[in-house]
């Protein structure tokens, strides 16, 4: 009965040791319910380890192919239970080992601690302490003007020409929505015409604020650059809104707000509480090595760089918390002194200073987080085990790579293909009109960059690539006709799904399978061969510790059979 289950884990070879957290890890506390329910039936016993039902059908409900326990299917249950006691077996082979204290484990399970314990402070010291009563939110409300808001239509360009380009077109009459359709390449709001609905004053970037509120309905404002494009706006409606309907969405912004101003003022309280202060010298002498100007950084790395009550960082903490560290904050430009000194001043804050609070303050020692803490150490001694015992002792040759690309050779076949480029438009008329602007020497690509309304990312507009399978799908549409064409013909206009089209092959390839020889390939297989060898030392190794540990496995199979009907 376990092999069937081993075989289902075989689909994933690293599910015994992840798959139980999937669900626990997000709720500890529910590993267990009330007393005299069904899900505290003991339906097995691994060592002193007791599987309740509960906990049974919480963690085999990600099990792939498994059925529901409560549906009656009492085989399939049992066999899903074999995926619980190969788990437990795995993690008294591993306590037995001594990898419940490795420094692998031990180090990665640190690291975790910091980041969640990290994170449940920032939530309450920004979820609690950033407070918005009504009354707040109405003097926002009104202060920042937000009884009003406009309905935006909008156009995204690659640059500043372009931008004009369209504004010139709606001077001359050409339908705005039209417009998005075709030229925006934000294909979001394209779809609809450019239209963005309604937003507020703090909803939008500040240059929309500034250039966009207060511009009449109907009117196109010049090109404004944000993000990652020129955007040509219009206004196509305003309205005036009450308190009382957007207060979620004023909510929403103060908060946006309000956040990171309350933990910056946080980070300054914790900074003086602690007193904190950078060691000038040891910051010289840091840049010196960094920048190997006269000193090396074993020579510095003991130095301290900041001192607070009751602690201090060194320059090597420093450079571990710039590894390890969370939030991650990036490298700082070591060429600016400035911008160093303050990077040096947040990793301290996030890294000890916060450390520190959150111990004083007891979230480090909640049942929740040390319960999520356990399951992770769990999984961490598994992944540590597979490691020495299936991972570390499976070795691939070139000769066995070769011989599964041999014997699988469909994998690695190139079907035929063929790459062009198209102009997409909605009319056979307006194909006519890019078949001629072509024919006159103008770029198809170029054209396709102005007009087609193919939705595609933006470097890859107007090109396409077909694969056979997408010929033999559709035998009027573009792919059919770009397979029968010749290579660098301009093509007359076809009809075909979302409009007419003029298009141009530019190259083809024929069927072929790729060399064992290319490195991508030769991965593969090696991949491949990897796979099979761990699932079948992995099924080996569970079997000897199901041998090993049999005496302390207990199986209530009627209790099981119980609890599933």
């Amino acid at each position: 009965m376990y092999r069937k289950a081993l075989n289902r884990q075989a689909q994933s070879i690293s599910m015994t040791i992840g798959l139980w957290l999937v669900v626990t890890a997000l709720a500890p506390s529910l590993l267990f319910t009330g007393c005299g329910s069904r899900n505290d039936i003991v339906v097995a016993k691994v060592g002193s380890k007791k599987i309740t039902f509960g906990n049974f059908n919480r963690e085999t409900a990600q099990l792939p192919q498994s059925e529901p326990a409560s549906k009656g299917n009492v085989e399939e249950a049992k066999c899903n239970l074999q995926v619980l006691i190969n788990k437990e077996v795995m993690l008294l082979e591993a306590k037995n080992q001594g990898l419940d204290t490795t420094p692998v484990v031990m180090s990665k399970l640190e690291k975790a601690k910091r980041q969640k314990v990290f994170e449940a402070l920032h939530r309450r010291e920004t979820s609690q302490e950033v407070k918005m009563s009504e009354e707040a939110m109405r003097d926002y409300f009104t202060q920042n003007k937000l009884n009003e808001e406009i309905r935006i239509s909008r156009i995204a360009v690659r640059d500043l020409e372009d931008a004009r380009a369209v504004i010139e077109e709606i001077k001359k009459g050409v339908d705005f929505a039209q417009l998005a359709k075709r030229r925006s390449l934000d294909r979001k709001s394209a779809e609809t015409g450019g239209d963005t609905g309604y937003w507020l004053r703090g909803e939008v970037p500040k240059v929309v604020v500034e250039k966009v509120f207060p511009v009449r309905v109907a009117e196109i404002v010049e090109p404004l650059w944000w993000g990652s494009y020129y955007w040509v706006h219009k206004v196509t409606d305003r309205r005036i809104v009450s308190f009382e309907e957007r207060q979620e969405r004023v909510k929403t912004i103060l908060r946006r707000e309000r956040i990171p101003k309350r933990w910056k003022e946080y980070s300054d309280e914790l900074k003086k509480r602690y007193r904190m202060a950078i060691v000038d010298s040891a910051l010289v002498a840091f840049l010196e090595a960094k920048q190997a100007r006269g000193r090396t950084m074993a020579e510095v790395s003991s130095y301290t760089l900041v001192k607070f009550k009751d602690g201090e960082m060194s320059v090597a903490d420093y450079l571990r918390w710039l590894r390890d560290g969370f939030p991650r904050r990036g490298e700082p430009a070591w060429s600016d002194s400035a911008q160093v000194r303050g990077h040096v001043e947040l990793l301290a804050i996030d890294n000890e200073l916060m450390q520190r609070e959150a111990h004083r303050k007891g979230i480090d020692r909640r049942k929740s987080l040390l319960a999520e803490l356990k399951l992770l150490k769990e999984k961490l001694m598994a992944e540590e085990l597979r490691g020495i015992e299936v991972v570390n002792k499976v070795k691939v040759t070139e000769q066995e790579a070769k011989k599964y690309y041999q014997e699988h050779l469909g994998r690695y076949r190139r079907p035929a293909w063929v790459r062009g480029v198209e102009v997409l438009v909605e009319t056979g008329k307006e194909a006519r009109k890019i078949l001629e602007l072509a024919r006159k020497g103008a770029d198809l690509g170029d054209l396709a960059q102005k007009y087609t309304i193919r939705e595609k990312g933006r470097e890859e507009k107007g090109i396409f690539l077909f694969l056979s399978f997408h010929r033999d799908l559709s035998k009027t549409d573009l792919a059919a006709k770009a397979f029968e064409a010749e290579i660098g013909v301009l093509n007359d206009p076809i009809k075909v799904k979302g409009g007419y089209c003029v298009f141009k092959v530019l190259n083809k390839g024929k069927e072929s399978c790729s060399p064992f020889e290319i490195e991508k390939v030769k991965n593969s297989a090696i991949g491949a061969v990897r796979s099979q060898k761990e699932a079948a030392l992995f099924g080996d190794f569970i079997d000897k510790l199901r041998q090993k540990y049999a005496s302390q496995i207990v199986e209530y199979n009627r209790s099981l059979g119980v609890a599933v009907q």
